[in-house]
């Protein structure tokens, strides 16, 4: 059967990405090349008995752009394909899984190519999927919804943005008996931070638990004071804590203590550690979001973060390893970047706080940065933050100096624990 001609105007792209390609090449090659042989012929077998016609220079590698003058055939093809590759006997350790989607719109056809923002979006729908998924965009789900054999579904997955596009997109799934219906959170970076664990559900960090063993006595007044800050929160803005005292007399170890204790109550605790040799900015709060996003697979992170993952990458620069594509803020203005990063990071806070309460340690902030204290200062003035608990380590002389730390803690901190 010979190349189908390619529509023009108001056509429906049906876009796939094999999952993982990757680590499938890399892990055996011989074995990648005879899968990837099959996966190529499955798709050109339903192509051709769809009517999809391929554009002469778009789609490349392990992926597909195929495009059809009638939506419920793009539909119908994606079903079928899909359901071909989950029919295929792949082998356990090379199974090609491939994501879908199918977009409806205008587009331009110049010199065997589509160009326009169509195309932009279908790509990017695209990159919500996992593998063995087929989404589709509203305008599609649109013309096919009414037209749907009795065995297919489309599930509402809600609006999200697309990266690069200035209008978002509302995404449905389509669910078939002989396909898996059930898949982790779409890789969106839209909206507010979502479902973050909290509680429980986050192990105590590490410098705390470690601290966490042996007999602790002599401290069950300063204990009791801390419970009581603990139990009385400000009423605009986190509430700092502050636990002053001599070098070597037991802060941090008190801190810990304190922080094992609200954790068995089912609070969520985060740490970080100021040092006198500055490594980065914002060192303390780049530690204790880090550690806590390494309790998150990669895939989850975008969709995670919402729409501020970007910002947090700035704080966090490992996200980028873990997220794949995350695009670098652009900011000409000094200070509206940095408002966003700190917004950024009290909607972090915010949500966890939805979830349960949240400690927050920050260890020798005697040694704390200018963009530290900063940061520290715009949350304790956060309206939206009432009930964080910011619980900060620090030595006696430090409070008492005029410097931008003294000064910030006048600003930012409720009454203070000290002891000596």
């Amino acid at each position: 059967m010979g190349e189908p001609s390619l529509p023009s105007g108001m056509v429906t792209f049906l876009l796939t990405d094999v999952e993982g390609s990757t680590r499938i090449w890399e892990a055996d090659p011989s074995r990648a090349r005879a899968g990837f042989e099959r996966h190529d012929a499955l798709v050109a077998e339903h192509l051709a008995s769809f009517g999809g016609g391929r554009p002469r220079d778009q789609g490349e590698g392990d992926s597909a752009f195929a495009v059809f003058a009638r939506a419920t055939d793009a539909l119908g093809c994606a079903l079928a394909l899909q359901r071909a590759m989950f029919a295929e006997a792949w082998p356990d350790d090379a199974a090609i899984r491939v994501r879908m989607a199918l977009h409806t719109g205008e587009a331009e056809l110049s010199k065997g190519n589509y160009k326009g923002s169509a195309v932009h979006r279908c790509a990017r729908l695209r990159g919500l999927a996992h593998g063995g998924q087929i989404v589709l965009s509203e305008a599609t789900a649109q013309v096919v919804r009414d037209q749907l054999s009795d065995d297919v579904t489309l599930r509402d997955m809600g609006v999200h943005e697309l990266r690069g596009l200035l209008h978002p997109e509302h995404v449905y799934q389509l669910c078939h008996p002989e396909l898996p219906t059930e898949f982790p959170p779409l890789q969106s970076g839209s909206g507010r931070p979502r479902d973050l664990l909290v509680g429980g559900e986050v192990p105590l960090p590490a410098p705390l638990a470690s601290s966490d063993g042996g007999v602790f006595v002599g401290r069950d007044a300063e204990l009791a004071e801390l419970d009581v800050e603990w139990e009385t929160p400000n009423a605009i803005g986190a509430r700092m804590v502050l636990i002053s005292g001599e070098p070597g007399i037991g802060k941090s170890r008190l801190a810990a203590q304190f922080a094992a204790a609200v954790h068995e109550r089912g609070a969520t605790v985060l740490f970080g550690r100021c040092d006198e040799e500055v490594l980065r900015p914002y060192q303390p709060f780049a530690e204790a979001l880090s550690s806590y996003l390494r309790v998150f697979p990669a895939d989850q992170l975008q969709y995670r973060l919402g729409r501020f993952v970007t910002e947090l990458g700035r704080l966090v620069p490992e996200l980028g390893d873990r997220v794949p594509g995350l695009a670098q803020p652009r900011w000409s203005d000094a200070d509206a970047e940095r408002f966003r990063l700190f917004e950024a990071v009290a909607a972090f806070l915010m949500e966890l706080r939805r979830g349960a309460p949240v400690l927050l340690v920050l260890d020798d902030l005697h040694w704390a940065d200018r963009a530290t204290l900063l940061l520290l200062r715009h949350l304790a003035r956060h309206a939206d933050l009432t009930g964080l608990v910011v619980l900060a380590t620090c030595r006696d002389e430090s409070v008492s100096l005029s410097t931008p730390f003294a000064e910030t803690l006048i600003v930012a901190s409720s009454p203070s624990a000290e002891f000596g």
